[in-house]
């Protein structure tokens, strides 16, 4: 599914996994944050679809609802399509998270709020 996007939007996030009760509130609150953009919202199936969809929407931070980021660790060519993006996983039903830089780089983030989560995404669509 693809959201539209507003002519002053800085940030554009993809959404992967991001279902249940915790994907919701993370869809509608990102939804309603003036400055940042949903460009989609997909299933983790196979790893080719999803580094289709990526490279599709074209995100500057890809927000990864998981219980396991192997698949980051094991696949970072799903987030190097042309420019790249970030990745912010959210971990153990939002008590744990963590950005993705792709060098890889992995930096611990303090437990997620949703104000920490909004701040990370801005953080992390920077690019030198």
């Amino acid at each position: 599914m693809t959201y539209p996007t507003s002519g002053n939007t800085q940030t554009t996030v993809a959404l992967v996994s991001c279902t249940g009760i915790l994907g919701d509130t993370l869809r509608r609150n990102l939804m309603c944050t003036a400055d940042i953009s949903v460009v989609g919202d997909v299933a983790f199936d196979l790893i080719g679809h999803l580094c289709a969809a990526i490279r599709r929407m074209r995100p500057d931070v890809v927000v990864w609802l998981t219980d396991d980021e192997t698949a980051i660790v094991d696949h970072p060519e799903l987030f190097a399509a042309d420019r790249g993006c970030a990745v912010i996983t959210v971990l153990d039903d939002g008590r744990r998270g963590a950005a993705w830089e792709l060098r890889p780089s992995r930096t611990a983030l303090d437990s997620p709020s949703l104000e920490a989560l909004v701040d990370a995404l801005r953080g992390a669509s920077t690019r030198p």
